[in-house]
């Protein structure tokens, strides 16, 4: 820096340094090499933790697996391989840091600026738990495969922030809250097969996930006063108001909300008798969900002497989209 010059420097707005210190355990058995076992334990004391009420976090899993074909003879049903298996395992994310500590200072543009958030001693960290069972199948010597799953997963003590009233001297106050539930399957099916000199391999693949809201947040304490439940929340908004994302109790994390068009008593669009208006309904109707019904793609590959050929077709196929472009262009005329 040239301070002859007149340059000038600002104190960086932040730093801070986060570490997580952890140890990790696996276990693994097997019988007579058709079944096994694998356990896996691991405890994570992350920093952002620090001052809190529990300071780590601990994630198992368990899983059982075994190869079927080489308890049962399915030759004759032209099964070569059959392996099924099933898990369970917990995993999760520390919140940001400074909730649980006590009051800090950052410097903001070159000034001191204190953290007027409440703390929460009692922060925990986000939580997901998860099931999957599935099958790993092979028909006529490997030529065909087949690999499916279906899980289900629910995450808990999600973060969120809510306002404090003026009284209390802190802005923001932290809560553990909600219960977000995804299930689904996971399927791919492959071929494998000389067509001549050529050889041919395909994969399809499908996906498919359902997003449910089981809770938002229940009735906390501020205070010493019980404050009523949110069942719902918006979380974003297009900048005329047009659409919001909207978080419901029995809906989906991607339920898009729009305002729809004035209408009178018989449900015809109101339009002004003198200038020829229309004016938007400022109730908020559901549009559907962004979230697609299932994905799917189909990869194909050619090899012959030395060249290969390949191309994918993929699929997104369902869900809602919407354009704050669009709806000013049409409001224009």
């Amino acid at each position: 820096i040239n301070l002859a010059s007149g340059d000038k420097t600002k104190a960086p707005d932040e730093r801070h340094h986060d570490q997580t210190q952890a140890t990790f355990a696996t276990f693994q058995l097997g019988f007579r090499n058709k079944l096994f076992l694998d356990l896996t334990g691991r405890i994570d004391w992350p920093s952002m933790l620090a001052g809190g009420n529990k300071q780590y976090v601990f994630y198992p899993s368990v899983g059982i697996s075994g190869v079927i074909s080489d308890m049962v003879d399915l030759t004759p049903a032209g099964i070569s391989f059959l392996k099924a298996r099933f898990s369970y395992s917990e995993v999760g994310n520390p919140p940001p840091r400074y909730l649980t500590t006590e009051l800090v200072y950052t410097v903001v543009n070159g000034q001191l600026s204190s953290n007027t958030d409440g703390l929460l001693k009692g922060l925990k960290a986000e939580l997901t738990r998860s099931y999957e069972a599935g099958i790993n199948v092979k028909f006529l010597g490997g030529k065909i495969s087949l690999d499916a799953t279906y899980y289900t997963s629910n995450t808990y003590n999600q973060l969120y922030t809510l306002k404090n009233p003026l009284s209390t001297g802190s802005t923001n106050i932290y809560l553990n809250a909600g219960k977000v539930q995804n299930y689904g399957v996971e399927a791919a099916m492959g071929v494998k097969q000389n067509l001549g000199p050529m050889h041919w391999n395909s994969n399809v693949t499908f996906t498919l996930n359902r997003n449910k809201i089981k809770e938002l947040i229940p009735e906390y304490i501020i205070n010493d006063i019980l404050q009523p439940a949110i069942k719902e929340m918006a979380v974003s908004t297009a900048l005329n108001g047009a659409y919001q994302m909207i978080l419901k109790e029995g809906g989906n994390a991607g339920d898009i909300y729009v305002r729809g068009l004035l209408r009178d008593s018989h449900g015809n669009i109101w339009v002004s008798s003198t200038t020829g208006e229309i004016r938007a309904d400022d109730t908020l109707i559901k549009a559907g969900s962004a979230m697609p019904k299932y994905n799917i793609g189909w990869r194909n590959s050619f090899s012959y002497k030395g060249f290969d050929l390949s191309f994918l077709l993929d699929a997104r196929v369902g869900g809602v989209t919407v354009s704050a472009t669009q709806s000013y262009l049409d409001g224009y005329g």
